[in-house]
């Protein structure tokens, strides 16, 4: 499964996870108990990929498509429509595990990149 950040093509994750949830304004149970909630927004897009290694120049490649973006243009294959579509998404959290610290043998392991539908 390919993905795209701004039109620059990624390396192919070695996992990629596609949900979708529902927002809320407010959830709570009523004075009979029962809970109730004021739904915002329906179906909104949340991409978890994994990379399990990358060279440094693959590392830097992604890193580079979504550095300093607020917002970005994430083009993928949606799940419930079986289509491609591009999606207005921002960046979560970035972390990243060095496996090799030798120059010319540097490798990042497990490298997760977390995209939410604006």
């Amino acid at each position: 499964m390919y993905l795209r950040i701004n039109g620059v093509e990624l390396p192919t994750p070695s996992e990629m996870t596609i949900s979708d949830y529902d927002i809320s304004s407010e959830a709570k149970r009523n004075a009979r108990g029962y809970f109730v909630m004021d739904i915002i927004r329906h179906n909104v897009h949340k991409i978890e990929a994994t990379w399990k290694k990358l060279t440094f120049e693959q590392y830097k490649a992604i890193r580079d498509a979504v550095a300093q973006k607020v917002y970005l243009q994430v083009t993928f294959i949606v799940p419930d429509s079986n289509s491609e579509q591009t999606l207005t998404m921002y960046l979560g959290d970035r972390e990243v595990k060095p496996y090799s610290y030798v120059p010319s043998m540097r490798y990042y392991t497990d490298v997760p990149l977390h995209l939410i539908e604006h």
